[in-house]
């Protein structure tokens, strides 16, 4: 490839992003970044949690179905243009199960909800 540039070096890649819900917290991962964070549930970290997905511009975003908590975070990020595809918990928890996985903590269901993106791609509510 003499006097070619190849780009894939500096291609960005496809990113998935998982968020756990619960009553306080918005726990984010973005794979394959392996970055997780945490923000709090309420308008504040709802906007924080828009930001960093805005600079990484995931494929899809998969969160859990957690009764009402889900639901400020899920239309605000509609709302604003992101693919967001809300899972039933058992879903979720049996993929996980599925790859190995028996211990549940929040950034580790974070992280799950983003491979079952990447992996299952289910569509967005």
């Amino acid at each position: 490839m003499q006097g070619k540039v190849s780009f894939e070096e500096d291609a960005m890649p496809v990113v998935y992003a998982g968020v756990d819900v619960s009553k306080e917290w918005l726990d984010v991962h973005l794979h394959p970044l392996g970055e997780s964070r945490r923000f709090s549930n309420d308008k504040t970290g709802i906007r924080q949690l828009k930001r960093l997905l805005a600079r990484h511009r995931p494929k899809s975003i998969v969160m859990e179905a957690t009764g009402k908590f889900h639901r400020p975070a899920h239309r605000s990020l509609w709302l604003d243009g992101f693919a967001v595809a809300v899972v039933d918990p058992l879903r979720a928890r049996m993929f996980a199960r599925a790859c190995g996985y028996l211990a549940k903590t929040d950034r580790l269901d974070a992280r799950f909800l983003a491979l079952l993106a990447e992996s299952l791609r289910p569509p967005a509510d």
